[in-house]
């Protein structure tokens, strides 16, 4: 493994472990060049990077999103970001509509 990789084995809250107990392969660690936890799969080819923790701890959030990101859960999670993708864009659309009505005062 890379240098720069600090491999976390024990933290507060067992994160880790409880990591390693959704998939055997996920490891967890801490990027000192970036400054950020991560969790790899090393049943992975190449790149083993699976997540990149976007908190600044280790805390039940993490296990969330690790067990969101799944593979298996591919297809859901993709509708979710098209279903709120499409209802950012409607309520876009909303507004601007609403300041044009305003603008032309109909």
């Amino acid at each position: 493994m890379k240098a720069y990789l600090l491999p976390i084995v024990n933290d507060l809250f067992d994160v880790a472990k409880r990591i390693a107990e959704i998939d055997v392969n996920y490891v967890v660690y801490f990027n000192k060049l970036c400054s950020r936890f991560e969790v790899h799969n090393l049943a992975q080819r190449g790149d083993t990077l699976a997540v990149v923790v976007p908190y600044d701890k280790l805390d039940a959030r993490t296990i969330t999103l690790v067990r969101k990101t799944r593979v298996e859960n591919a297809q859901r999670l993709f509708d979710e970001m098209e279903k709120t993708n499409n209802q950012l864009q409607s309520d876009a659309l909303s507004r601007a509509m609403d300041r044009y009505a305003k603008e032309v005062n109909l």
